[in-house]
Order: structure tokens, then sequence, then C-alpha cells
């Protein structure tokens, strides 16, 4: 293998185990560290407000998303606001505490990607309208549901990381370290071998003098 090679599969390695490290501790690690601070409780859904339409519209009911190179529009941002048992009242309902599982703190639901369309934005009403149906009978119904809260400041559907989210970032971490490994490993084999080749070469020089 050429010394360009070489040189560009230790960088790759190095950069993938960095960038896989990186992704594990902040969607793994990080969140199940903190999974032991989540308390389940009691949540009274005191208003919920989503759009009906493009035109019967207010400024909060959609949010800016990006639906791809050089395009930005918008999508259908739906609310759902709720109080906390014994804790922080008319607070906005998150979907999920992780923030890469989250809709983010402005929306509870909100389209994960989006089309530049009126037939996407469209489309978004009414996937946001199906989102909050149940939390529309929570709160005719006068009734609870199950949140999880941090100090009961704020309130999350879930907090909770998938199995295969776990499994697939641990070994896409571990098949880079031991790529890792094994590029570093021949490289030193080989200048071992180099230099044993080298000493025999210099004894066998020393003998004929």
């Amino acid at each position: 293998m050429s010394t360009e090679c070489v040189q560009c599969a230790k960088i790759s390695s190095i950069i993938g185990v960095v960038i896989s490290f990186f992704c594990l501790l902040g969607m793994v690690i990080i969140p199940l560290a903190n999974e032991g601070t989540f308390e389940e409780v009691q949540c009274t859904v005191i208003d919920v407000k989503t759009p009906d339409s493009i035109t019967n519209r207010q400024p909060e009911d959609f949010i800016d998303c990006d639906c791809g190179k050089r395009c930005t529009s918008e999508t259908a941002c739906s609310r759902v606001y709720v109080s906390i048992e014994d804790g922080n009242q008319d607070i906005l309902l998150e979907e999920h505490a992780i923030g890469w599982k989250s809709s983010g703190s402005r929306c509870t639901f909100k389209r994960g990607d989006c089309g530049e369309t009126i037939e996407d934005m469209e489309y978004s009403i009414k996937e946001g309208q199906n989102n909050v149906a149940k939390y529309e009978n929570y709160m005719k119904n006068n009734q609870s549901f199950t949140c999880y809260t941090q100090k009961k400041e704020k309130a999350y559907i879930g907090y909770e990381i998938d199995t295969g989210t776990i499994i697939l970032l641990s070994i896409l971490t571990g098949v880079f370290i031991i790529w890792c490994m094994c590029v570093f490993g021949c490289e030193w084999y080989e200048n071992h071998k180099h230099k044993i080749k080298e000493q025999q070469k210099n004894e066998k020089s020393s003998e004929i003098v």
C-alpha cells in the first residue's frame, strides 16, 4: 500500500472514530445518564393550538423548515399546553426530552421533513391535527395523562431512547475503532518488518567487511 493510501486510511479512520464517538456521546450516553433525573407525573391539557388552513392562520401556526438545497418553506406547528401536577402551569408540552428526537421548544409536533408546495403544507396541517386529536379529547373530558418532567419545570411526552439507536451507534463506533486499530497496527507491523530487514542487511554488510 502506498504512503498516500496509508495516510488517507489513518486520517479517515480517526475522523470516523471521533464522529461516531461524539454521536454516541450526544445521542446515547448523555441522554441515558440523564434518565434518572426524569420523573413520571400527571399532566392536564389546558389548551391545544394547531392551524386548520393555510389562509386562516396565526404567525405562530407555522414554522420555517429546510426543504432542500436553497429551499426554505413552512410547516404546521401544533402546540399542546399543559399544567404539571404540583408544578408549572400553562407550559408547552414537548414531544421528547432528547433534542434530536424533539420538535423543538416552539412546537409540540411538526414534520421532520417538509416540501415546498401548497400540498405539502396542507399535509402538515392534517398531520398536526391527527397528532393533537387525543390531547383535545383529554381536554374535553378533563382527563389527565402521564408525562415526564425535570424539576416540574418542563413537560415531555417521552424521554427514552429506542434500543435500535443504541445498538446501531455502538456497532458503528466499534467498527471505526477496530478499523483504526487495524490501520495503525498494520503500519506498525510494516515499519517493524522494515527495521528488521534493515538490521539484517547491516549485519551482513558488517560480516563482509
